[in-house]
């Protein structure tokens, strides 16, 4: 699922100089992060099952998602989906 991209209000800089980034950029730039994320969780969880599928073990997908092996197991075994 993929976020919904707020509104943002127009803000107007309080400063002219150009060393300071706007904060519509920096907004844009939390929220192309934020779509990175999501891609990544995405991934890592097809990579997951596709473990679950080739028979790896719960502790070894664990450590590869960074979770404990009973979480692994409630998030990925096929029975979940």
């Amino acid at each position: 699922m993929t976020a919904t991209r707020p509104k943002r209000s127009t803000v107007a800089s309080a400063s002219s100089s150009t060393s300071r980034r706007r904060p519509p950029e920096v907004l844009d730039r939390a929220w192309e992060a934020q779509l990175e994320v999501e891609r990544a969780a995405r991934a890592r969880d097809e990579l997951a099952r596709e473990a679950v599928a080739l028979e790896a073990s719960w502790r070894e997908i664990a450590a590869a998602v960074g979770v404990s092996p009973q979480a692994a197991h409630q998030r990925y075994h096929p029975d979940r989906r």
